[in-house]
């Protein structure tokens, strides 16, 4: 019996109502292995098959997880809310989680692994535990962002990192800047995300169209992100009047959801009417999963401006349906995207670069078969065997 065919028992600290935590716990269960996942919230929809040990489910809801209501009282009694920094909350919350049993209830489920995701959150709340073998899987922003924020999220970030075991990333850029937090080379391994080709391939466009409502006959931009200022919206926006001059049927359609408590969305808003481009954008909402091969296969052009990335897997996501990609060459980007091939590669935050490489993706022709062929490459049943066979390894190394 191989590795990855071996039944561990897998504790997992993270997310569960994030995406990339979901996606890994529901693979480690439909292969057979017995997982147990800790979290600081009742999730509304945990991965099938997996026990979920919820710490204090009746005070705890998933914002006060991340963000714990704090209180400054003046002499009068009065009440003000306090501004803390995200490094604070997760300080406080780590005191938390610990009266509320975290130690405890990771030594009661005893698993083969401890396998945390988001380095300088639920990592770091996995690493006060002191549990071995420890495995800490870095995202993006958490290595790339957070852990820059200030000299108390890099310590944040170090003792995560210095206390794991193994530490996986989804690309070689992030792995370098986890060296370079002080974490030796043997005990890091890039380890991509994947497609699944069953959910993510080309659809006719005029049929992809017509189920996501769009016109035929327009030129059709798509982006497939969050709606705030890291993933650029806007710089398509901008340029989008040049796109519009040349082709009046234009149309800007972002898939997506606005961060809560952010007026990012409104201030887009007010620049689409200063710029006259009411009718060239199109909010259609966040979508889920199972329609994104609709949106993807109905749009010409995939665009992310975004300014930092770990491993965008919307680009993938695109290049599996055959729509070529404009993207900032940021993160694992360049990892996904042949530059010419796939589409274009543009610096972050130059306008011109990104309205030129946008004209000419629209007006090429592109071979959609061979991008579709590139994608597949990519192949997330083997990201989970690589990294099932990595949590094999970390185990053996610590017996």
């Amino acid at each position: 019996m191989s590795a990855r065919q071996e039944r561990l028992r897998i504790c997992v600290v993270g997310d569960l109502e994030g995406p990339h935590t979901h996606r890994w716990v529901r693979c480690f269960v439909e292969l057979g292995h017995d997982v147990h996942a800790v979290s600081f919230y009742e999730p509304l929809r945990p991965p099938p098959g997996i026990r979920v040990h919820v710490l204090a489910p009746s005070t705890f809801s998933r914002l006060e997880a991340r963000r714990p209501r704090l209180e400054l009282r003046t002499s009068r009694g009065q009440r003000w809310p306090a501004s803390v920094s995200p490094s604070l909350w997760r300080l406080v919350n780590a005191g938390r989680y610990w009266r509320r049993g975290l130690g405890r209830t990771i030594g009661e489920i005893a698993p083969d692994v401890l396998h945390a995701h988001f380095v300088v959150e639920h990592g770091f709340y996995a690493a006060l535990v002191g549990y071995h073998p420890y495995v800490v899987t870095a995202w993006g922003s958490d290595i790339l962002v957070e852990a820059a924020r200030s000299p108390l999220a890099r310590a944040i970030a170090r003792f995560a990192l210095r206390r794991a075991d193994l530490v996986t990333s989804n690309n070689a850029h992030m792995a370098e800047r986890i060296r370079a937090l002080g974490v030796p080379a043997d005990r890091v391994r890039v380890i991509p995300n994947g497609i699944d080709p069953t959910v993510f391939s080309p659809m006719v466009r005029r049929e992809a169209r017509r189920l996501c409502g769009l016109p035929e006959s327009a030129t059709v931009l798509l982006t497939v992100a969050g709606i705030y200022e890291g993933k650029g919206q806007h710089a398509v926006v901008d340029v989008l009047p040049s796109l519009v001059a040349r082709y009046p049927d234009a149309l800007y359609v972002v898939v997506g959801s606005p961060r809560r408590g952010e007026a990012y969305e409104r201030r887009l808003q007010g620049a689409i009417r200063k710029l006259g481009l009411d009718r060239h954008v199109l909010f259609a909402g966040p979508r889920p999963q199972a329609e994104l091969r609709a949106w993807f296969s109905a749009a010409d052009v995939s665009v992310l401006a975004t300014q930092s990335e770990g491993w965008p897997n919307v680009l993938l996501e695109s290049l599996a349906c055959g729509t070529p990609v404009v993207a900032t060459r940021v993160g694992g980007a360049p990892e996904i995207v042949r530059h010419g091939e796939d589409g274009f590669l543009v610096p972050y935050g130059d306008a011109p670069a990104l309205r030129d490489a946008l004209l000419r993706a629209v007006e090429q022709p592109w071979d959609r078969d061979a991008i579709v062929r590139h994608a597949q490459r990519f192949d997330w049943s083997e990201s989970v065997e690589q990294a099932l066979d990595e949590l094999n390894a970390a185990l053996k190394r610590s017996t």
